[in-house]
């Protein structure tokens, strides 16, 4: 990756200067077209709006991305110039490198219907149905650039980690027991300090948004254990002959409702039904049955959307990069000289980890979808929403890390003036 592709050019620039609509999106097609047909170079997004339609920003980051006749893509560096609110902060945080100006202000909250008419409690249920998916989609996206930007975040900060869990030492204790639930196997190679790196991030956040990084690791706590409680009443069956006490009441039920059916025993029904279960009977002890079925129902289909493994490639290939800072000097040293099966063994014991951050980041995303969270410029840079503020030192930014590696390199292919004097 080249110093342009994470650099502001402001001659290369559309400005989203208002509500993201219809009729704006047309507005700037031409200036898109025209930019693209110049060159592939990165097109610069300088974003000062309120927000507008969250589908519309599929459509504009297309428009700018998209392989062009001859396969070239373009990448998009977005810029917070003043107020990014809404859909307009999901357009900067999507940025392939982000930039949040240091007077700018960033706003997130969750998905939201203009107006619905004609309003039933039918129709009621089927629109809140429908923005908790919009909510939980929107998370995904935002969780898929969060990650990469929080390996990048550990990579300058891991050795500062112990320093900054002395500062605090209440809040990494509530860490360590949140990430103790999440019953991770040990791994003797992979180096990645989830209550150091939680730490870190919460304490660069004001008290109205440090329930961001609380919240999220609590209900991911949850899901921890209820992945545990279903695993055991999984195995039930094989350590004793019978089907666990829940799981043989579920399949009573099946078969008295559909004696003709498919079998309820297949290992995907058994699965969802224990995780389902066990989510509802948690949520019946804070929400009225209806309400607590609905939401056990959705945690269910979030949690079954985001175990993909797609969003651990990227994370894996960052950390075999820099296998230093995540596996140790030992295992980076011998590393050139490893058979791929011994590479296979520690990219898989690192993968829990991988996951766990993963599904940080999405329950983050998702908590900043729900409710009105005004993010300072480094509050969205400690969370990952963006690549840089300019000036601020939350930690080094990839532009800043590679203007030094360039600037480096070039000095030592430079003679000093002592070695030009000898040469001539």
């Amino acid at each position: 990756m080249n110093l342009t592709e994470l650099t502001v050019n402001w001659s290369r620039c559309i400005y989203i200067d208002r509500a993201i609509d219809a009729e704006f999106l047309n507005e700037l097609i031409p200036r898109i077209v025209a930019l693209r047909q110049v060159s592939s170079d990165p097109i610069t997004v300088a974003i000062n709006s309120p927000g507008g339609k969250v589908y519309l920003i599929d459509k504009l980051r297309s428009l700018i991305k998209s392989p062009d006749q001859d396969g070239n893509t373009c990448r998009m560096i977005t810029v917070a110039t003043n107020v990014a609110a809404s859909a307009a902060a999901m357009l900067l945080a999507l940025g392939d490198y982000a930039v949040a100006l240091p007077h700018s202000n960033v706003l997130f909250h969750d998905v939201r219907f203009g107006s619905v008419t004609n309003v039933t409690p039918s129709r009621a249920l089927e629109t809140a149905r429908s923005l908790e998916s919009s909510n939980d989609r929107a998370s995904l996206k935002i969780a898929e650039v969060m990650i990469q930007r929080w390996l990048w975040m550990y990579l300058d900060v891991h050795h500062r980690l112990t320093e900054v869990k002395e500062l605090d030492p209440q809040a990494v204790a509530h860490f360590e027991d949140g990430v103790r639930l999440l019953k991770l196997p040990d791994c003797e190679h992979v180096q990645l300090d989830l209550p150091g790196l939680l730490t870190f991030v919460h304490g660069r956040l004001n008290s109205d948004n440090k329930p961001l990084v609380d919240n999220a690791l609590e209900k991911l706590s949850r899901w921890g254990l209820v992945t545990s409680m279903s695993q055991k009443e999984l195995s039930r069956k094989d350590e004793t002959g019978k089907e666990g006490k829940l799981l043989s009441g579920l399949a009573e039920l099946y078969s008295v409702m559909h004696r003709d059916g498919p079998p309820f025993d297949s290992e995907d029904n058994r699965k969802h039904l224990t995780a389902f279960m066990h989510v509802l009977s948690a949520s019946l002890g804070t929400k009225p049955p209806l309400e607590a079925l609905q939401r056990a129902l959705q945690e269910v289909q979030l949690f079954d959307a985001i175990d993909s493994p797609k969003h651990r490639f990227t994370a894996i290939r960052l950390m075999v990069e820099h296998r230093v800072e995540f596996f140790g000097v030992d295992v980076a040293m011998r590393w050139p000289d490893m058979a791929s099966e011994e590479k296979g063994k520690i990219i898989d014991e690192s993968m829990p980890a991988v996951r766990t951050l993963w599904l940080i980041c999405v329950m983050i995303a998702r908590e900043l979808f729900t409710g009105e969270h005004p993010l300072e410029p480094e509050e969205a840079m400690a969370l990952g929403l963006v690549d840089e503020v300019p000036g601020a030192s939350v930690y080094e930014s990839r532009r800043a890390f590679r203007a030094k590696a360039l600037r480096a390199k070039s000095d030592q292919r430079e003679p000093s003036d002592e070695a030009a004097d000898e040469v001539k």
